[in-house]
């Protein structure tokens, strides 16, 4: 999922190096829901995308874009 150019191309800084996207199952079948967000020097959250992935297809898809805001 970090290979993907729309995340590649921005600087995420994220606090918890050990898990960089939160991720929460949608179904039963290995889709998620994932959440990027970055934060700025005071480490207020700044939403950038959240998105649906499908791990066995290899699919990622935007749902929200917040960093075209």
């Amino acid at each position: 999922m970090k290979r993907q150019p729309f995340i590649t191309n921005k600087e995420i800084v994220n606090p918890n190096p050990g898990a960089p996207f939160p991720m929460y199952p949608s179904n039963k079948t290995g889709n998620y829901i994932v959440r990027v967000s970055t934060y700025n020097n005071e480490w207020n959250e700044q939403k950038l995308y959240e998105l649906s992935v499908d791990y066995k297809k290899k699919l990622v898809k935007i749902l929200k874009n917040y960093a075209s805001n």
